[in-house]
């Protein structure tokens, strides 16, 4: 069975479970990421819904930075302006949860009119995609099933070269780019568009949309992948933190994400790195920069890692989840949040991201493993030393392979022509024949 997709698939439901306990094992203690009452509204948060923490940190991150980068915020590193756009996936169980955590965000997004029916997109083609973004300047691809429409790009891509893993990472990156189509006008999209993707699957799909991003093009390495160890709520706990909700400030995403446009209202923020964390983001930069360059020195695979940017991008909406969240449940009447993003966000930022990254290595070594078989062995290039015996070794008089083809392609073209005029060949005589036929 040599199609990879089809080996993924024939894997059974039990082999998909255990692996799923083994890789939502890995720890992480969401308590380390925001301040205790912070900590404590969003987990009675995910609770009064029948989620968990595992669903509602990512969907809460992503949308808060897609609602910054909708009001023009943007990331300032070393004189190079950056977008704030994140690519989040999430895998559990069904009923789990996963739904009710991606529609509470997206519900108070419309709410404020960030998104409409033309911005929020959860399915489309290439070429909807496309026109959504040069008309709307702005898109967020959302869905609690995000296998559909990333599984349709990603295949597309594979079979008709459509251009869409090259777009996904424009989008990300803040490229602009020029799209010519036979029937319609050019459609542009401008640098740093606003464009961000939220949403779950199940783990056999992810598994598929992994394998279909892990290509080289370096479209895994942009994306923010977890599986999370998520326990469905009783319905006591349910109840409990219903209540605890009641007796708070507020209770709902609405007047967050009203509070955080507010903060950006007719004002362009900049977000920049402390002395302390700009140290720490270039010591990971260049850590990454040796390692690249040894590979290429070692002919072996460079890695193709986004952290020092995905953490830096993390962090801004870390930084303003916890002061906004804050200020809220203090009843402070000026809100108030830093554009500088101090060491203490950006460590917990890191702490997530390295978190995130080693589930989502684990899962691709997982995928590797069942398509071993399907893949050709690594051929080996020949040694300096394995060179020279082998022309040591060589009795005749050496050429370049350079040479000896043109010299060859010449006598074969004069030996051919001549064959064919007195009447040895045949016209449609290959050249090896004719070859063959001359050396006799």
């Amino acid at each position: 069975m040599s199609n990879p997709i089809l080996r993924l698939s024939c894997q059974s439901e039990a082999t998909w479970a255990s692996f799923h306990q083994r890789v939502s094992s890995i720890p992480y203690d969401y308590f380390k990421l925001f301040p205790e009452p912070v900590f404590n509204f969003l987990k009675h948060k995910a609770y009064s819904m029948g989620s968990s923490l595992g669903y509602l940190v990512p969907s809460l991150l992503t949308s808060t930075a897609y609602l910054l980068a909708n009001k023009d915020a943007s990331l300032m590193i070393s004189n190079h302006l950056q977008p704030i756009n994140l690519f989040m996936m999430f895998v559990g169980y069904p009923g789990t949860g996963k739904s009710p955590a991606v529609e509470s965000v997206l519900k108070g997004l419309k709410n404020m009119d960030c998104i409409n029916a033309e911005t929020l997109i959860s399915t489309t083609t290439s070429s909807g995609l496309v026109k959504t973004l040069s008309k709307q300047g702005r898109a967020l691809l959302a869905s609690p099933e995000l296998f559909d429409v990333l599984n349709k790009l990603l295949k597309n891509d594979e079979d008709n070269a459509s251009g869409n893993v090259q777009l996904l990472c424009k989008l990300w990156s803040g490229e602009g780019s020029s799209y010519h189509f036979a029937t319609e006008s050019t459609r542009e999209i401008n640098s740093n568009t606003t464009f961000s993707i939220l949403g779950a699957t199940q783990i056999q799909n992810a598994a598929t949309v992994l394998y279909r991003m892990d290509k080289g093009h370096g479209l895994i390495d942009r994306f923010l992948f977890t599986v999370p160890f998520a326990l469905k709520p009783t319905p006591q706990e349910e109840e409990q933190s219903i209540e605890y909700l009641n007796n708070q400030t507020f209770k709902d995403f609405d007047r967050l994400f009203t509070e955080i446009e507010q903060m950006h209202h007719n004002i362009t923020r900049t977000y920049t790195l402390s002395n302390a964390a700009m140290d720490i983001y270039k010591a990971l930069k260049t850590q990454h920069v040796h390692e690249v360059n040894e590979a290429i020195k070692n002919g072996d695979i460079p890695p193709k890692s986004k952290s020092y940017d995905l953490v830096a991008r993390l962090a801004i909406p870390i930084h303003v989840i916890t002061a906004c969240v804050t200020s809220l449940l203090q009843q402070n009447d000026q809100m108030t949040c830093s554009e500088e993003i101090n060491e203490d966000i950006y460590r917990k930022s890191m702490a997530y991201v390295d978190y995130l990254h080693s589930q989502k290595a684990m899962f691709t070594e997982f995928i590797h493993s069942i398509l071993n078989n399907a893949k050709e062995s690594t051929k080996p290039q020949p040694t300096a030393s394995e060179i020279q015996s082998a022309i040591l070794k060589f009795s005749g008089p050496l050429v370049t392979f350079q040479a000896i083809s043109k010299s060859l392609r010449t006598k074969a073209y004069v030996s051919i022509s001549g064959g064919v005029t007195s009447g040895i060949l045949v016209k449609n005589t290959t050249i090896l024949e004719a070859l063959l036929t001359i050396l006799q």
